[in-house]
């Protein structure tokens, strides 16, 4: 029987392959650019391209990081959502996404954009680190422009806020607390995700679950709620 495997898992056998394993982790840490990094969608497969509607320039809220100067301040924004979970074709019903990815047969979620939970409480996690408030001052759910929008556009704006900040990212750490679904099968999909969307390597992005042990809204599978912590340098 033979199965893929890849090149950077190492068999342990002698000391030369703990020394060329050493070697390979020194080599991707020093890798790792801590500058600013511009947010790049990931390719979607679609029929046609997606159209994207004009959003608000956002970019005076922010006063861009002079030139020449490196972030060496290290800053934590903590973020927090909760969303409602209603019947299928209820006013305002989306399917459930949870960073960014999409949660077959899973309770529709009440939102006005996608209602991606988990995409909410790091967008709010990343403008705490900001000091920019947080996304209902800068998507608010009165604006018909951003009904049934990608959380994921949302997040590409308050990336181009952090890059203008200079502010760099260095860890996320998110948990998404519900009865129901159950999310350990989208896990590591939502994590690579949002490795991709965040431009962090998979060791400076965490992904958790859990019940609230069917106690309050999530125990009677009420909605969802997730919470975020980023930690960053500005």
């Amino acid at each position: 029987l033979i199965v893929p495997g890849e090149a950077d898992n190492l068999k342990i056998t002698t000391p030369e392959d703990l020394a060329r394993l050493a070697a390979l982790e020194e080599s991707a840490f020093s890798a790792r650019a801590f500058a600013p990094r511009r947010f790049r969608p990931e390719p979607r497969a679609a029929e046609g391209p997606p159209e994207i509607p004009q959003l608000p320039d956002f970019s005076e809220r922010i006063a861009p990081r002079a030139q020449n100067c490196v972030p060496q301040t290290p800053c934590t924004g903590l973020g927090y959502d909760v969303h409602r979970y209603v019947e299928e074709g209820a006013p305002k019903a989306r399917p459930m996404k949870l960073g960014g990815v999409p949660i077959p047969g899973a309770p529709y979620i009440e939102a006005h954009s996608d209602g991606d939970v988990l995409l909410h409480a790091l967008m709010d996690a990343i403008l705490g680190c900001l000091g920019a408030g947080d996304i209902g001052g800068l998507f608010p759910d009165t604006d018909e422009r951003f009904a049934g929008m990608d959380s994921a556009l949302l997040l590409s704006e308050v990336m181009a806020l952090a890059d203008k900040a200079g502010l760099v990212l260095t860890h996320v750490d998110v948990t998404v607390i519900a009865q129901v679904p159950k999310i350990s099968p989208h896990r590591e999909l939502m994590r690579k995700n949002l490795c991709a969307l965040l431009h962090l390597d998979s060791a400076s992005v965490n992904v958790k679950a859990t019940t609230e042990e069917r106690l309050g809204f999530t125990g009677r599978k009420e909605g969802i709620k997730a919470v975020a912590v980023v930690s960053a340098l500005k």
